[in-house]
């Protein structure tokens, strides 16, 4: 029995520190719970914002979708098949919920990133002609060559070049185009196959082209939240879990005191633990129910957090392609700030890569300015393709030779060239200005720009968009080219002009020799000493009588004293014209040896350091032999007339003798 009541004694001794115990740790376990259906109730909320953050996404992509398509629908009819494909495919892409928002966005904007290059360039192919509908047939569809020039035509050809025609924007169809402009369509077409070198392309334009295409774009503003979000938040793990959430925590509602320990009976202890062990089981599960919203939640936030980087490159390439165009000249306020998109980039990407608490909520980041520069850009891309189907005039500062800006009125064709009172202008993208080119392109260029011709306008246009016209004024003019034959250049022209002085004062000379020679012979009875055959038949006038064998040398001393005056010269120029090819091979030496003393010295790595070597070479050879040639022309030409007179004094001395003979 002592031993008995021992026991006794020591469990009512002990039950007290169990109950304080148990009771500490349901105080615990209340609070833990609490701050875990506050934390799954914060992430919650995240998945929530994500939701709106994904409405505001796709009502940014559908809105691109849309303008894209519009944009097909105006825009001229070339590859309207694989175009229109890679629309449907952008449309089953968009819709496809398994696709990243970025992938999404960067194959959005490469659509509209290819359109604006499409619109650069020169192309030609060979395609069937599809016909109106009002203008349909039995026949089966032609064959043609088409030829596109940017957005600012769509023409055809035959392959025989009798039938051209180009796409009226204004009627949607087909019309024939005017006589004389088929020789132009061809010359662009060979252009575009590249069968001859690019040049500057006189082409027919639409009448009014600035009226066709695209309406005017207004600067996006950024996009609005939604006024409700759409998705679902992260389910509990099971209905236990939805339990908790509803149930309200410790900070949310108060909770009884508890009883004093020794007024509770072993009945209530034993729900107490009961109580303990539920409790315990709900703080698990609210742990698992935060770990998979987590995990959830970044992977989500994971997926837009490549937005950023997907900005940035979007940001570079249009900036690239749209580096030297002539509508953002036209339009300062739609420029590309990449320093902004930059740090847009690198703000949302921080924010979305930071690391997670690990017992708090995720940080996410915020996309309105992420959206606004998305939103910027695609309309700048469609302002360009707006741009590209234009002729249009603008206000600029144009920048003259002695470098004073002046404020002119521009006129803009596409994207191709710049006028400014009939005269190219270059644009200089690093300066955003246009200059006025020191040397025109040829007459019949200009002369052809507004020209109206079958309710058409042709321009000549630069495929390269100014590549050309800034080659043209590099390319060396003709004293440019002739400093380039260096000391040996300045020899050969020396003795050419000295050649052709040479050569022309013998041709007039006996040109003038020639005509006094055939007075002469025409009045034989009266001798001049004006010319060899008066001079010659004065010799002979005192001999009325004598031998005839005296009479003939007396003749042949007398022409023959001629013959050095009407050859005088001759032997020169036949001089001349042999050397200056020499002094041309010459000059092709010293140029060689230029050129290897640079390789030597800087290697081959560079060209422009053995243009000038090179240069040399080939201009003496031409100088030599455009000396050459001219003067073995002109020494034939004198050569003969010294022939014909000395063909005349032979035969007029011939005949006097003769007549001597007859007067015996």
């Amino acid at each position: 029995m002592m031993r008995i009541s021992l026991f006794c004694l020591l469990l009512a001794l002990l039950l007290p520190l169990n109950l304080l115990a148990d009771e500490d740790r349901l105080e615990r376990l209340r609070v833990q719970i609490g701050q875990q259906q506050q934390v799954l109730g914060q992430l919650q909320a995240q998945f929530s914002a994500l939701d709106a953050e994904r409405l505001r996404l796709d009502a940014l992509l559908h809105d691109w979708l849309g303008r894209l398509e519009r944009h097909l629908e105006g825009d001229l009819p070339f590859h309207r098949g694989e175009r229109l494909a890679r629309l449907q495919g952008l449309k089953q892409e968009m819709a496809d919920p398994a696709q990243p928002y970025a992938e999404r966005l960067r194959r959005l904007a490469q659509a509209f990133l290819d359109e604006v290059e499409a619109g650069q360039g020169l192309e030609a192919w060979d395609a069937e002609l599809e016909q109106a509908s009002d203008q349909a047939s039995e026949r089966p569809p032609r064959l043609v060559t088409f030829l596109r020039y940017g957005r600012l035509a769509l023409v055809y050809q035959t392959f025989d070049g009798d039938q051209s025609g180009y796409w009226d924007r204004r009627e949607q169809r087909w019309r024939p185009l005017a006589e004389g402009l088929e020789g132009k369509v061809k010359r662009g077409i060979q252009v575009a196959l590249k069968r001859i070198p690019p040049d500057l392309l006189i082409m027919p334009l639409s009448a009014d082209p600035a009226s066709a295409g695209l309406d005017p774009l207004p600067d996006p503003s950024p996009s609005q939240a939604p006024t409700q979000s759409v998705g679902k938040g992260p389910e509990a793990p099971h209905q236990r879990l939805l339990e908790l959430l509803r149930d309200p925590g410790p900070d949310q509602a108060p909770q009884p005191p508890p009883l004093p320990p020794q007024a509770k009976s072993a009945e209530q202890l034993e729900q107490e633990k009961q109580r303990l062990k539920q409790l315990q089981a709900d703080s698990k599960v609210l742990d698992q129910g935060i770990s998979s919203a987590r995990q959830r939640l970044l992977k989500a936030r994971d997926a837009l957090g490549d937005l950023g980087s997907t900005l940035w490159l979007l940001a570079e390439d249009s900036s690239k392609l749209l580096a030297s165009s002539l509508i953002a000249l036209q339009h300062p306020e739609a420029r590309i700030d990449l320093e902004a998109m930059r740090q847009a980039s690198r703000d949302y990407k921080a924010a979305n890569q930071a690391a997670p608490d690990q017992q708090g909520p995720i940080a996410l980041a915020d996309s309105s300015a992420l959206r606004r520069h998305l939103a910027r850009l695609v309309w700048r891309l469609q302002l360009e393709l707006q741009g590209q189907a234009q002729v249009a005039s603008f206000p600029s500062l144009l920048v003259a030779g002695d470098g004073q800006q002046s404020q002119a009125e521009v006129l803009r064709v596409g994207p191709f060239v710049a006028l400014h009172q009939g005269r190219y202008l270059e644009y200089i993208p690093e300066l955003q200005r246009l200059r006025v080119l020191d040397r025109q392109p040829a007459g019949r260029f200009l002369q052809a720009n507004g020209q109206r011709r079958g309710g058409l306008t042709t321009y000549a246009i630069d495929p390269s968009r100014g590549a050309l016209l800034s080659l043209l004024v590099q390319t060396p003019a003709l004293e440019e080219r002739l400093h380039q034959g260096g000391l040996v250049g300045y020899l050969i022209l020396l003795l050419a002009v000295v050649g052709l002085v040479i050569a022309l004062w013998r041709i007039l000379g006996l040109r003038l020799v020639s005509a006094r020679v055939g007075w002469q012979k025409r009045h034989s009875e009266q001798p001049r000493a004006n010319n060899p055959l008066g001079r010659v038949l004065l010799a002979v006038q005192d001999q009325t009588e004598g031998d005839i064998e005296l009479i003939e040398r007396r003749l042949d001393e007398a022409i023959l004293k001629e013959m050095p005056r009407l050859e005088r010269g001759l032997p020169l120029i036949r001089l001349l014209a042999a050397i200056a090819p020499l002094l041309g091979l010459l000059g092709t030496v010293v140029g060689m040896i230029l050129t290897f003393q640079a390789i030597s010295l800087f290697g081959s790595g560079d060209p422009k350091l053995m243009a000038g070597g090179i240069s040399q070479a080939l201009v003496t050879t031409v100088m030599g032999l455009c000396a050459a040639i001219p003067l073995l022309l002109l020494h034939s030409l004198a050569a003969g007339s010294s022939r014909k007179v000395e063909q005349i004094l032979e035969e007029q001395s011939a005949a006097l003798v003769a007549r001597r003979l007859e007067q015996g």
